[in-house]
C-alpha cells in the first residue's frame, strides 16, 4: 500500500536467500576454508548476516583478494575474520585500485585512500 510506496529503499529489508542456498552457505562456512565452529558461526551471523548467508564463497574470495598484505594468506585472513567477522563484507581495497577508477566524492574528486 501507500506505506511501502513512501518508504525509502534503504529502509526496505533485503530478503534472505532461499532454504537450499542457506544450507549450501552454512555447509561452506563450516566445511570450507573458514571451518567455523557453531559459536564462531553465530558470532559471524550476528555481525554481518547477508555477507555470510548470501554466497559466502564469493565474498570470501573477494575479501581475501582485497585484504591488506599482512592478511593476504588464507590462515591470516581467517584469524582476522575470527576477531573481526565484518571483514567478510570488505571486498574493495582502495590502495590496490587505480586512482582513476576510485569512486567520486560529493566534490567531484576521486576518493583518497587515507
Amino acid at each position: 500500500g501507500w506505506f511501502e510506496l513512501n518508504r525509502p529503499s534503504y529502509l526496505k529489508p533485503k530478503l534472505p536467500p532461499d532454504a537450499s542456498s542457506l544450507r549450501e552457505a552454512l555447509g561452506w562456512l563450516t566445511d570450507g576454508p573458514l571451518r567455523l565452529s557453531p559459536e564462531q558461526l553465530r558470532t559471524a551471523l550476528f555481525a554481518k548476516p547477508l555477507a555470510y548467508l548470501k554466497d559466502p564463497a564469493s565474498s570470501y574470495a573477494a575479501a581475501l583478494q582485497a585484504a591488506p598484505e599482512q592478511f593476504s594468506s588464507p590462515a591470516d585472513f581467517r584469524e582476522l575474520l575470527l576477531r573481526e567477522p565484518q571483514v567478510l563484507d570488505l571486498t574493495y581495497n582502495c590502495e590496490l585500485s587505480d586512482s582513476s577508477d576510485r569512486p567520486i566524492d560529493e566534490w567531484g574528486e576521486a576518493v583518497h585512500c587515507d
